[in-house]
């Protein structure tokens, strides 16, 4: 029962705190001041909006024009994330075939230590051994992947980008949470 009640203080407490800094912070922003710094604020996260498009946009080109030039014009990176990259081969109209993809994972930290940077190829299934109507088989996807493993140069050059596009994507996710917490806190501005 004192647990509960200790509990119940400490929250009455932190909802009180909360009510303070939400009365100041809407005091703030009812002021010509307090209105042009959360205009500056939210300029600000619209900017990070765009640099984080602009990132992943040059990764997934920077990805693409080198598998391209390796493995040919039909693979494109397809998906991104802060831990992975879709690898997909496509058709004239820049669809994916076969319903197939290659997933590159990876982290600069793993939670099993160091790095990771590991393919998982998707399973063919059944499919036609004769040439598909697109002009690119099966076979040939299964040759480009192992084009990929084969060349380190590659390889590295996607891991490099990779690495770097999460270690930006995370600054700029730890700028917004920043902001937000200032426009909330407008007592720290």
């Amino acid at each position: 029962m004192k647990l509960r009640i200790e509990e119940l203080k400490k929250s009455l407490e932190k909802a009180k705190v909360e009510a303070a800094q939400q009365a100041a912070a809407d005091a703030f922003y009812a002021t010509e001041q307090g209105q042009a710094f959360k205009r500056e604020c939210e300029e600000k996260r619209i900017l990070l909006g765009s640099e984080y498009d602009c990132a992943e946009s040059a990764t997934l080109e920077l990805i693409e024009s080198h598998l391209q030039a390796t493995l040919g014009k039909q693979w494109r990176a397809n998906r991104l994330s802060t831990s992975y990259v879709e690898l997909v081969v496509v058709d004239a109209n820049s669809k994916p075939i076969f319903g197939q993809s290659v997933s590159i994972y990876y982290e600069k930290k793993c939670w099993l230590g160091g790095e990771r940077f590991q393919i998982n190829v998707g399973t063919c299934g059944s499919h036609d051994l004769l040439p598909e109507e697109h002009g690119y088989t099966m076979a040939d996807f299964y040759i480009g992947i192992g084009k990929l493993h084969a060349n380190t140069e590659l390889l590295e050059t996607i891991k490099d980008a990779l690495f770097y596009y999460a270690e930006r994507i995370a600054d700029i996710q730890k700028e917004v949470r920043e902001l937000d917490e200032l426009i909330k806190n407008s007592t720290r501005a």
